[in-house]
């Protein structure tokens, strides 16, 4: 399976060293053999027909900050309309606001014959169902499980642990940077200031995290869940939206304050004052889905949310998915065949 990979940052460096360390993993235990052709960021595309060495790219990133610095690049879109691999995977930062350029290279991937593993919840987000249906209508497949719960499986969770089974409705923590700092002020006294700053030198907080306690990330995440277990057709304007810019209120020693999005009655983000037994009361940057069944009850799955090689591994798990599921595509065609 030849790949490309656009966006070289924390996800996208991690995968392409995952990709290159479970080589012989893959090829045994799945039947994959993984091939990184191009890998691209902002300054441009790096394409090798035989290959790509991650040590060769990740050292002049590492150290020239561009790969345009260390290698002759050419344009994202020429890369993407050359139609040269089986998969592009998109790892470039969201944008809430119009998607791009994410939205572009997946349109261009998908009209050039080339399947789509994303990690941005930009434009799934914002325009889930358009892609979804550009993808269908060209027999191509697009997959997202890193868009929400970065290395945990929520989107799996509910369409293969769950199968067979009715989900009724959904609600969670969707945001490790804001559920650390409700963490730290409610549980011990920091201000939100504080907090802030902490989990900016910790790593956890962006430079600008208004996104994540604004309510935004949350809503992104909660339209791409919503969509694929309801297979509904929201987008990001569909969802009300509130976070800790309104102030944080006071809780007694029972309670504590989460930022929950959630599907009923409408889909919306908000903080809400719940009891400490609560099983989404979890603390720091971990994320936690509550799926409501018609058969089970309540059923939760907790994990960590956020992280570079944590997301990268997601999209091992879609790309073995992929396989999967043009196998099924291919058995089908040859049986219509024979038929």
């Amino acid at each position: 399976m030849r790949i490309g990979i656009i966006g070289y940052g924390s996800v996208g460096s991690a995968l392409h060293q995952l990709i290159y360390e479970k080589a012989w993993e893959f090829k045994n235990k799945y039947g994959l053999v993984l091939q990184v052709v191009f890998v691209c960021d902002r300054s441009g595309c790096v394409y090798k027909e035989g290959g790509i060495n991650p040590a060769e790219t990740l050292s002049v990133k590492k150290s020239l900050k561009t790969l345009s610095a260390g290698f002759n690049v050419e344009p994202v879109l020429d890369t993407i309309k050359k139609g040269v691999v089986d998969v592009v995977v998109e790892c470039t930062p969201a944008n809430f606001v119009n998607a791009e350029p994410a939205y572009t290279h997946i349109l261009e991937a998908l009209k050039n014959g080339s399947n789509v593993i994303t990690t941005n919840k930009g434009p799934m987000a914002l325009y889930m169902p358009t892609i979804l249906e550009e993808a269908y209508s060209r027999g191509l497949v697009v997959l997202y499980s890193g868009t929400v719960g970065g290395g945990t499986p929520f989107i799996y969770f509910a369409d293969k642990a769950l199968k067979g089974n009715k989900i009724k409705s959904l609600r969670g923590i969707l945001n490790g940077t804001s559920n650390f700092i409700l963490s730290k002020i409610i549980n011990e006294g920091s201000s939100l200031e504080e907090a802030l700053n902490e989990a900016k030198k910790l790593g956890i907080a962006e430079a600008d995290p208004t996104l994540d306690l604004n309510g935004t990330d949350s809503a992104a995440k909660l339209v791409i869940l919503l969509n694929h277990v309801f297979e509904d057709k929201y987008t990001l304007k569909d969802v009300e939206i509130s976070g800790l810019e309104k102030g944080i209120p006071k809780v007694d020693s029972h309670h504590t304050v989460k930022l929950i999005a959630s599907s009923t009655p409408n889909p919306h983000v908000s903080l809400e004052i719940i009891p400490k037994d609560d099983p989404l009361n979890i603390d720091g940057t971990y994320n936690a889905v509550e799926f409501e069944v018609e058969e089970l009850g309540s059923v939760y799955l907790i994990g960590k949310g956020a992280g570079g090689r944590e997301t990268a591994g997601a999209v091992l798990r879609d790309l073995v998915e992929l396989k999967n599921r043009l196998q099924v595509q291919y058995l089908r065609k040859w049986y219509s065949h024979i038929l």
